[in-house]
């Protein structure tokens, strides 16, 4: 049961993957708001991690548009993601929250969850196999 929400995760990311991203043009409210959407990139970031990170970058401007999955949210802020889970089996009691955090960037703090770093190169939805003690025979 144990690596249930990790295979929750794997899922979801698979179906997030399919989704379509909605392109986002923030409307600057000043001269350095201009120059921070002057900045931020055109699309996420699929390869790589921020060479110089600024707080006021939109790292994530293509937004996940969901039109029929339900049991999850998502929460976009300027350089992390959270993804709650609110519904991960019938029946279930619990959630749970990741933290999609942009390669580069500062960690949230006052945020829980569990934290994984994007762009992602492994998802592993189990953990490892333990492998039996080695032998030698005489």
């Amino acid at each position: 049961m144990r690596s249930l929400p990790h295979l929750l995760l794997a899922v979801l990311l698979l179906a997030l993957n399919g989704c379509v991203p909605q392109p986002v043009q923030p409307a600057p409210a000043s001269e350095n708001a201009a120059a921070a959407a002057a900045a931020s990139p055109d699309s996420n970031i699929h390869d790589g991690c921020v060479d110089s990170f600024d707080p006021a970058v939109d790292y994530f401007p293509h937004k996940l548009s969901v039109a029929y999955a339900t049991g999850f949210d998502v929460e976009y802020h300027n350089h992390y993601k959270i993804v709650t889970v609110t519904n991960p089996w019938q029946g279930a009691q619990e959630s749970f929250r990741y933290i999609l955090l942009q390669c580069g960037a500062p960690a949230p703090t006052g945020v829980e969850g569990a934290l994984i770093e994007v762009p992602s190169k492994t998802l592993s939805p189990c953990p490892p196999p333990i492998s039996p003690p080695s032998r030698t025979w005489d």
